[in-house]
């Protein structure tokens, strides 16, 4: 209670400073913005001398446990904080150097600014992120420094999970079904998880792009329907690399097990028909529902509308929509047929070409098309779910005007976007763990 009383006195003298200083001040934002402005500062100061307090503290510890060591001088030094710089003296002892850093866990960058810094940095191009860190902590940043702070975070990263990933490859859950007809059979005891895969260039500063394979991972109870036509999923884990499938293959084995810890679950995977991707749900999964995402499946419907119905947009629209249908009522033989119908009336190459390139999607994954049943049974068909994590993880932050990255770099702001929109506890242990 006593602390209580003490803070409400702090509180009221804070408030006789502010209404000096905020005097001709006339709106709630203007105030808003002065009190932030003071409050910081006053933080700054008290964190500062609180630290330096316990490296005095510490020094002389030291001091008293070893006799032999000399301490020349103090350097001071400046360090960044979500309140601003501080500037801390520590003792320079001959032989050893500067021993207390360790002993207090003092970095260049304190943790809560090191994760506001990250935080703008994988939302924006670094000279905006820079502004905004400065503007919300007082810190000035040059942008070579605020990048080369995010690439080392985000390599930190990158290892940590590779290693997790390598640990989790002795790990092996069974799971249930394996073909639609057993998770019907089974559906009141099956508990289903979606594993997506997809990729996506990235432009590089040696020229051309470089695929980054990005995986989803969640379960059907975090799949949320807002509308009849869209879903949302509050909880997943994504995964995101430059390395090849054989590098990318145990990182989303490990999202998998972070998700399904140790329970049995019906993997239905969602992809969008490239072989690679078909390839290693095998090989992780062999008891497994495969769908052909139904996002990429309208893609290729509509490029076929738009070259063969180029001057009528009504028409265009009602083709599209009705072979859609179609489909999500399993009538491939229609649209098939239909296809063929166009395939007859249609001689200009560019057409053609488009409409085989469809009939071949469509033929070689027609096991994985069944949506009438995927639908009946509950289960989710895509609908860009994959293709978003592409832009979540990947397009939104690296693929903006002008953008070319290094492979450390790209590799780093995939690794930190993928922990950070992950819905899970993972971003927040991280950093708990950093600062403790």
């Amino acid at each position: 209670m006593g602390w209580l009383i003490m803070s409400e006195e702090i509180v009221n003298k804070l408030k006789e400073e502010l209404n000096e200083r905020t005097k001709g001040l006339t709106t709630a934002s203007q105030l808003e913005r002065a009190t932030f402005d003071f409050m910081r500062e006053i933080s700054r100061k008290a964190l500062e001398g609180l630290i330096q307090d316990k490296i005095n503290e510490k020094e002389e510890k030291l001091i008293e446990s070893d006799k032999s060591l000399k301490a020349i001088n103090r350097k001071k030094k400046t360090f960044i904080s979500i309140y601003g710089q501080l500037e801390l003296k520590r003792k320079f002892f001959s032989n050893e150097g500067i021993l207390v850093d360790n002993e207090i866990h003092l970095t260049d960058c304190l943790s809560l600014a090191e994760e506001l810094s990250t935080i703008f940095s994988i939302q924006e191009v670094y000279e905006n992120s820079r502004k905004q860190f400065e503007k919300f902590t007082g810190n000035k940043l040059s942008n070579p420094t605020l990048q080369n702070q995010t690439e080392k975070l985000g390599i930190e990263i990158s290892e940590q999970i590779k290693q997790k990933a390598i640990l989790s490859q002795l790990i092996k859950l069974p799971t249930q079904g394996g073909v639609l007809s057993d998770y019907v059979k089974n559906k009141k005891a099956a508990e289903v998880i979606y594993v997506g895969m997809d990729g996506t260039g990235v432009p590089m500063r040696s020229g051309g792009t470089k695929e980054a394979k990005v995986a989803i991972v969640f379960k059907e109870e975090d799949k949320w329907k807002l509308t009849e036509k869209r879903n949302v999923i509050v909880k997943r884990q994504y995964v995101a690399t430059l390395d090849d499938v054989d590098g990318f293959a145990p990182l989303v084995w490990s999202a998998y097990l972070e998700v399904a810890k140790d329970k049995n679950y019906q993997v239905v995977c969602l992809g969008d028909g490239a072989p690679w991707i078909w390839k290693r749900f095998a090989e992780m999964f062999p008891e497994r529902i495969e769908i052909l995402d139904f996002y990429h499946v309208s893609e290729y419907i509509w490029d076929v509308a738009k070259i063969c119905f180029a001057e009528e947009a009504i028409l265009c629209k009602e083709w599209a929509e009705e072979q859609l249908d179609r489909l999500k009522k399993s009538e491939l033989k229609l649209v098939f047929e239909e296809l063929e119908f166009l395939n007859k009336i249609h001689k200009e190459r560019e057409m053609l070409d488009k409409i085989t390139t469809l009939k071949n999607y469509l033929e070689k994954n027609k096991t994985r098309i069944d949506y009438k049943a995927y639908l009946e049974t509950g289960l989710m068909i895509g609908s860009g779910v994959v293709e978003s994590s592409n832009k979540v993880v990947v397009t939104k932050r690296m693929k903006q005007g002008g953008m070319h990255w290094s492979e450390n770099g790209a590799q780093a702001v995939m690794s930190i976007r993928s922990l950070y929109c992950s819905s899970d506890t993972q971003w927040q242990q991280f950093w708990d763990l950093r600062a403790s």
